[in-house]
């Protein structure tokens, strides 16, 4: 939801992960968390212990330009209503806030919630 986590760490093993490298993956969020800009530094340090590099370039807004570039939109989330996307664009994985999985986001909670993700990846890159 504020693009911090669950998005950045598709955005990050979908091109890690991909091997056709002219795809543009671009991780978006639908709100801003003023106050936790940045992807928290276990979630970088998760994905750099598996040779993956996070891209922390900030949270960023979907926006309708952004809509209208996507080929596809993947909702990397629970709480999110696919239905405000265009349908023939939109596919969900439905993943757990970390936060609202565990209130204190704890390591293991983090590196569970990973691991579902990349099975995700994997699965759409595969298809």
């Amino acid at each position: 939801m504020y693009n911090r986590f669950r998005s950045k760490v598709a955005e990050a093993m979908f091109l890690h992960y991909c091997k056709n490298k002219k795809i543009e993956v671009k991780s978006a969020g639908m709100r801003t968390d003023f106050l936790h800009l940045h992807m928290a530094k276990q979630v970088i340090d998760i994905l750099n212990a598996k040779g993956i590099k996070a891209l922390d370039n900030g949270s960023r807004l979907v926006d309708e330009g952004l809509i209208n570039w996507a080929d596809k939109i993947v909702v990397v989330a629970d709480n999110v209503s696919p239905e405000i996307f265009p349908a023939k664009k939109v596919l969900q994985w439905s993943v757990p806030d970390a936060s609202e999985h565990d209130r204190t986001a704890t390591l293991a909670s983090m590196k569970m919630i990973e691991e579902e993700i990349k099975r995700f990846v994997k699965i759409y890159i595969e298809e």
